[in-house]
């Protein structure tokens, strides 16, 4: 895995020390369930899912409890090394987003779960061409972010644990995105609802389809 920047290792250094408290929350909040199940109906049975940016491997338990034969990345060791031990059975790596892999395989669907509010939006493409490399023709993406534009001060600076972080918080409107995805062959498809816990701070969920013929 490469740090690319001060922002990478300030958002990998947060995402490090907080991993044990983040796992204990999401492990036990299954708030997201019923997006998964909608997003997975998308998909052919038994599908291959990536989780791009799986944390300690909450959603990919999910995922996989669906049906879906997951593979998680993640930009941090710590989540990575509980996701690990929580879930054997499930394929986790290291990689930065903007690197993904093509050793990973090709999948049907790739979930990328409040991971883009990190991708600062002059490399929303980078990364949308890199999800399309990974994924099937006529596959899927689900995408949830925060709903906005630019650089958020007010989410990115942040304190846990007596420490201060600045973790690079990015808003993203349905615009941007669909402008960013559109040259790796990604439409906009849909919205799905969210939990009102989640949308009353904003976060918007919007699902992309790789153009079938590709």
């Amino acid at each position: 895995m490469t740090v690319l920047n001060k922002d990478a290792s300030d958002i990998q250094a947060f995402y490090n020390d907080i991993a044990e408290e983040f796992a204990a929350d999401w492990y036990a909040n299954d708030s997201l369930l019923p997006v998964l199940k909608r997003f997975l109906a998308l998909l052919p049975p038994c599908p291959k899912v990536l989780d791009l940016g799986c944390g300690a491997g909450s959603e990919s338990m999910r995922l996989k409890s669906l049906g879906a034969e997951v593979t998680g990345v993640d930009f941090s060791e710590k989540p990575i090394q509980i996701a690990r031990e929580r879930n054997p059975d499930i394929r986790f790596e290291i990689m930065d987003f903007r690197q993904l892999s093509p050793d990973l395989g090709l999948f049907d669907g790739v979930a990328a779960v409040a991971s883009l509010i990190h991708i600062p939006g002059g490399e929303l493409a980078l990364v949308f061409s890199r999800m399309s490399a990974v994924l099937n023709a006529g596959g899927y993406c689900l995408i949830i972010v925060v709903e906005g534009q630019g650089l958020s001060r007010e989410r990115s600076v942040i304190e846990r644990n007596g420490k201060r972080y600045n973790r690079a918080f990015y808003l993203h409107d349905r615009a941007a995105l669909t402008a960013a995805a559109q040259p790796a062959g990604l439409a906009f498809f849909c919205e799905f609802d969210l939990p009102e816990a989640l949308s009353g701070y904003g976060w918007k969920c919007f699902v992309y389809k790789k153009d079938g013929l590709s």
